[in-house]
């Protein structure tokens, strides 16, 4: 991704312990200027450069210099990482510097090419929202987008999943229609729907659950949590 990586990591380390940010283009990382007022949190670009950046079509890197806690990686995107992302539409990295080391580079908010099975869990990155996006445009080549979520999205809006779901091509089925490529709803350990699955076949389904590795699984161990199950309309026809 980057032809100058040791003059993108050195840019980094210089910047610590505030957030660092370069743009990329053919290639080349160039540095930028941190304008925000928190930059030790968060960073943002002068109204010039994010239309350069725009009008070029260039990459955004930039770092996280917080302290993870034991199963957080310090490079998940925040909600504003992910808003961002949305709104420029262009690829978007982030390395953890702890300023002595600077990681490799994470991007985040693509279609991810990864095998669906053995994914290790990061929040907006690999869960089980991004699963479903991910499986979605390899079986049937549509993309339900970005839908930006805080971590603790729960307490943000509860009826976050459906409602996202609510506003996409779907339709709900019943449970005994199920047929390969049908989301499955889930509440786990609550009164809300909080996890998504994708059906497969012989009454098996795949999921990522939280700071677990994607798996497949029997739908039957998961008859207490199951909520309702929904189709993707294919264009205009729906097929069951």
């Amino acid at each position: 991704m980057i032809k100058n990586i040791d003059f993108f990591q050195q840019h980094v380390l210089q910047c610590y312990p505030q957030e660092a940010v370069c743009t990329v283009k053919n290639g080349i990382a160039v540095a930028r200027e941190n304008i925000h007022p928190d930059p030790v949190n968060n960073f943002a670009l002068s109204k010039e450069v994010s239309l350069e950046v725009q009008i070029n079509r260039e990459s955004i890197l930039h770092s996280h210099t917080f302290i993870p806690r034991t199963t957080e990686d310090a490079r998940v995107p925040s909600y504003e990482d992910m808003v961002g992302r949305k709104s420029t539409n262009i690829p978007w990295g982030i390395v953890h510097c702890d300023g002595t080391n600077v990681s490799d580079i994470l991007c985040f908010g693509h279609i991810n090419n990864e095998p669906l099975l053995g994914r290790y869990y990061l929040h907006n990155v690999f869960d089980c929202f991004t699963l479903a996006r991910d499986f979605l445009y390899k079986e049937y080549n549509y993309d339900v987008g970005l839908h930006p979520r805080p971590s603790n999205w729960v307490e943000w809006n509860p009826y976050y999943i459906e409602q996202t779901w609510d506003t996409l091509p779907f339709y709900s089925i019943l449970v005994n229609q199920l047929q390969y490529g049908d989301i499955l709803l889930f509440n786990i350990g609550s009164n809300i729907v909080n996890h998504i699955g994708i059906y497969t076949e012989d009454n098996k389904f795949i999921h990522h659950l939280h700071q677990r590795l994607s798996c497949e699984d029997n739908l039957s161990k998961w008859n207490k949590q199951f909520k309702r199950a929904i189709r993707y309309k294919h264009g205009n026809t729906v097929y069951s």
